[in-house]
């Protein structure tokens, strides 16, 4: 989420340096547009620090700051530019490849804050003529306006759950952190002190808000609860300390002083120096906690960098001309894809899968019986889906083995569907009765009351329509859809009215539907369990969009059996990335025509069954064989149990599983699959050893050669092609 900036360690209260999008020539403007406080800040800072001060002035650097809610896999990052002539919101992939302009308006477009879902931006436009606060989707569509006053509304930062917006403005004189909700209701203002208060950002269990505050007569980092009670004053100092940022996991916040980053303890204590050069702003913590996006000014212009969360391995992002600026960084949370599964009725077996692939399942649960239909849902929150069935007006929900919670609503004939009524991350029931939704959804009716249930009635469909829900926009609520024949029919509310979205799809006889976030977007589309007449075995197809373009799937996986009924959800939670692996030997030399074997060992945290693939290669650098010598490139595809190697002069791969009399070749070299072998360390354990039996073949023949590991899970999130050891081959 980005914030405000500063230069010489005061804050700058206009934006008329982006509004012209002269940001060449920002010190002057910045100068010009300081608030009261800043100039008294100057005079501080001249009477004691005047050496210190022209020092940063006459570098002209800034420094930028991120922050990040605890999901898992580290997305794009947003950040404002004015390469274009006026100020525009960019998106681009973590290593600053693909800067794409996604806000593309003739007015300024700045300060962009991801949701935690990832699906949505928050940003300030001053296209209506005043620095407004507007939401759009990941794509940059359905720009919508949240604000409407004729003061600033600046820096907005979301709610954990997608609800609601801190923001700040001066509206009452001045600046004060206020909450608005996600579709512009219910303005809320938090703060009431006589100095400005500023830069609001939430921490990721949703409990806090940290922000910079004057009240006490120089720029200090507070916290408070999100209703704007118990706020705490965290540093205390004459240094300048601004845009505060909570790590993903709470512990830490990132935050500016006196041009440089520093992080410290939730609770002030253990501040640590992670910047020494140039002016730096707006840090903000990576998804997974391990990077620190932020702006900098070191090489002569504001431009994006990123650092390990340590300080180490600054590096730079942006590369633009000295008269353009790339500042105030957002880093998207990319949810956990929703992957596929069954309910075998037959057997009251569940089969799910952690990938959206074909292969053996993940994870196996005996729940239910005969004449269950099944529903699922995150029933406490915690991010993971859990396993329900409905049963003549009854529904059970598992949460573990030992925990299923009974909950008497609807009735028989009934069919069951679940989804998040009210955006608070916890999914509820609902039952469809030909044609007509029947929708359970808690309130609290005051913050101290206790949860109580309303029902949601209306008319939507008809009769031998089967039901749906997801979150089709991306707005943080499910609403619901039918499903007939092929036939798509979705609501973006909860009412009766007409569809938001028609699709034909699946139109073949006896498809299912199924629907769930298959990309990890946070926008729930479409799919069907295909029978086993249709491609030769029941499959899975998906789309990553609610339409049929081109009437092919996105997504094809043979899983589950004729008769099955599919699932959707993401089965093991927040997904952490695997760890790097290790090659035995990392370095040494071989003889063409000899075999030579080499051990793999990596890990996962979730299981290394929760590893997808395991590519290994020796070659002179990282490529694909066009024009890049390749001794070996081989890969296990856990998923399918099958090893691969990859021919560089065809550019095709051949397959076949470990342990088998198979023998794969190319014009460098032979993978004997007999002495090629899988171990895992147990169902449940984290690490894994790949032996392969290699032999080369004299046109291999060459030193200087590097091995490289790549390691990506079931989620996508994997390592680069690590630089593990190298080799050489040998006549």
């Amino acid at each position: 989420m980005p914030r405000r900036r500063i230069f010489d360690c005061v804050r700058c209260a206009g934006y008329q340096t982006k509004r012209l999008g002269v940001r060449n020539n920002r010190l002057k403007l910045r100068k010009d547009n300081f608030r009261d406080e800043t100039l008294m800040r100057i005079r501080q800072i001249q009477t004691r620090r005047m050496v210190i001060a022209l020092l940063v002035l006459g570098s002209c650097l800034m420094l930028l700051a991120s922050r990040t809610e605890a999901t898992p896999i580290n997305g794009k990052i947003a950040f404002e530019s004015n390469r274009d002539g006026n100020t525009e919101i960019y998106v681009m992939n973590p290593d600053g490849s693909g800067q794409v302009n996604i806000s593309n308006n003739p007015f300024g477009d700045l300060n962009p804050s991801w949701s935690d879902n990832g699906a949505r931006i928050a940003f300030v436009s001053t296209r209506d003529g005043n620095d407004e606060i507007y939401v759009m989707l990941a794509d940059g569509s359905n720009q919508t306006r949240l604000t409407f006053n004729t003061a600033p509304d600046r820096f907005p930062s979301w709610s954990p759950d997608g609800t609601k917006i801190a923001f700040e403005s001066n509206r009452n004189g001045n600046f004060e952190i206020f909450v608005i909700n996600a579709d512009g209701t219910n303005e809320t203002q938090l703060t009431n002190s006589p100095n400005a208060d500023l830069c609001p950002q939430w921490s990721s269990d949703g409990t806090k808000i940290v922000f910079r505050s004057s009240r006490d007569g120089n720029a200090e980092i507070y916290v408070m609860n999100p209703d704007g009670t118990v706020q705490t004053r965290l540093t205390n100092n004459s240094a300048f300390d601004d845009f505060p940022s909570f790590s993903p996991d709470g512990t830490r916040i990132a935050f500016l002083r006196n041009a440089q980053i520093f992080a410290m303890n939730a609770d002030g204590t253990n501040t640590v120096q992670l910047t020494s050069i140039g002016t730096n702003f707006d840090p903000e913590f990576s998804p997974d906690g391990t990077k620190i996006v932020f702006e900098s000014q070191r090489d002569h212009n504001a431009e994006i960098y990123v650092m390990d969360a340590n300080g180490a391995n600054q590096t730079r992002l942006t590369n633009t001309a000295d008269n353009i600026a790339d500042s105030t960084a957002s880093w998207q949370a990319v949810v956990p894809p929703v992957t596929i599964g069954v309910f075998r009725p037959s057997t009251s077996q569940w089969l799910l899968k952690n990938s959206n692939s074909g292969g053996r399942p993940n994870v196996s649960v005996d729940f239910g019986q005969a004449g269950d239909l099944p529903v699922t849902g995150d029933w406490n929150g915690d991010g993971i889906t859990d396993l329900g069935v409905f049963r003549n007006g009854q529904f059970l929900l598992r949460q573990a083995p030992a925990t299923i919670t009974t909950v008497n609503f609807g009735q028989a004939g009934d069919l069951p569907v679940a989804g998040d009524w009210n955006g608070d991350g916890t999914d509820d029931l609902g039952v469809f009765r030909t044609g007509q939704f029947i929708l359970r959804k808690p309130v609290k009716p005051c913050p101290a009351c206790p949860i109580i249930f309303i029902l949601i009635t209306f008319n939507f469909g008809q009769a031998g329509d089967t039901p749906l829900a997801g979150d089709w926009n991306g707005d943080g609520i499910d609403t619901v859809g039918i499903f007939n024949a092929g036939s798509w029919t979705l609501r973006n509310s909860n009412s009766a009215g007409a569809a938001d979205i028609t699709v034909q799809f699946g139109t073949a006889p006896g498809a299912r539907p199924v629907v769930g976030d298959w990309n990890g977007d946070g926008i729930d589309t479409i799919g069907v369990l295909l029978p086993s007449n249709v491609l030769g075995a029941t499959t899975f197809g998906l789309n990553n969009v609610n339409a049929n373009l081109s009437g092919l799937f996105d997504i094809l996986a043979a899983f589950g059996g004729d008769g099955d009924l599919p699932v959707s959800g993401d089965w093991d939670g927040r997904n952490t990335a695997p760890n790097s692996g290790v090659n035995d030997p990392d370095n040494g030399g071989s003889a063409a025509g000899h075999a030579q074997t080499f051990v793999t060992t990596c890990s996962d945290p979730d299981g290394w069954h929760d590893i997808a693939t395991i590519d290994f290669k020796i070659a002179r650098s990282n490529g694909n064989g066009q024009g890049v010598p390749i001794a070996i490139w081989a890969q296990f595809d856990e998923n399918q149990n099958l090893i691969r190697l990859y021919d560089p002069d065809l550019q095709i791969w051949r397959e076949g599983p470990p342990g088998s009399n198979l023998v794969l070749e190319n014009g460098f070299v032979q993978l004997n699959l007999s002495g090629t072998s899988v171990q895992g360390s147990g169902p449940k354990g984290p690490s894994v050893q790949v032996r392969w039996e290699v032999v080369f073949k004299s046109s291999a023949t060459g030193k200087n050669y590097k091995q490289y590991l790549k390691i990506t899970d079931d989620a996508g999130a994997g390592t680069a092609f690590d630089n593990v050891g190298s080799w050489s081959v040998l006549r």
